[in-house]
């Protein structure tokens, strides 16, 4: 993301599989932050998470994204292929 801000670059559409639950909450941000900042006006970030049985689903990620983007929409799926 660095990079691509740094060329003046926007994007239209960020897709991550970032394990957000995984990671500190200053990194975290800075990421949400960094892509929110990238994307343009229209633009979507779509991602897709694995939690942590300790996690709350509903709090690990949701009010972080809330701060910097509208949710269109949030599914999830009990069902998963090993390794996740």
């Amino acid at each position: 993301l660095a990079v691509l801000k740094e060329q003046g670059l926007t994007a239209d559409a960020v897709i991550s599989g970032i394990p957000f639950s995984m990671i500190p909450s200053e990194i975290r941000e800075r990421i949400v932050k960094n892509t929110y900042e990238l994307l343009k006006t229209k633009g979507v970030f779509a991602t897709y998470q694995m939690f942590p049985p300790s996690a709350s689903k509903d709090t690990c990620l949701k009010p972080l994204l809330e701060k910097y983007f509208r949710l269109e929409r949030i599914g999830y799926e009990l069902r998963n292929i090993p390794p996740l």
